[in-house]
């Protein structure tokens, strides 16, 4: 969402380590932001389009990068009623990006999935 290519591709990065940590869940569903952002339009907005998509929960993320840190915020939020279930932050140093990668093991880690 900055504008900035380097920025868009470090955010890519995060939430593919995200999304293959959750893909390989056997009883989780996980739709790709990219496919969300082509259907976006498509369907109805909100929990009518979540309800039409199939899904019941949303996880949303966000990171902030200073010097040489980052912090990463994530959510899981009830599709259907807005709610959210869980939210984590997350801080790094930059110079440790497979550190940053593995997050993902962190995230599984705060919905208490084994």
């Amino acid at each position: 969402m900055s504008g900035d290519k380097e920025q868009d591709y470090f955010a890519d990065g995060l939430a593919e380590e995200i999304i293959n940590a959750l893909s390989k869940l056997s009883n989780v569903f996980v739709i790709a932001a990219k496919l969300l952002i082509q259907l976006q339009g498509q369907t109805s907005e909100g929990p009518a389009g979540a309800e039409e998509m199939g899904f019941s929960m949303c996880w949303r993320g966000a990171y902030a990068k200073w010097g040489d840190k980052v912090r990463i915020t994530a959510q899981l939020v009830d599709a259907l009623t807005g709610n959210h279930l869980m939210s984590e932050r997350y801080e790094r140093h930059l110079k440790d990006i497979f550190a940053i990668q593995t997050m993902s093991h962190e995230v599984l880690t705060s919905l208490r999935v084994k």
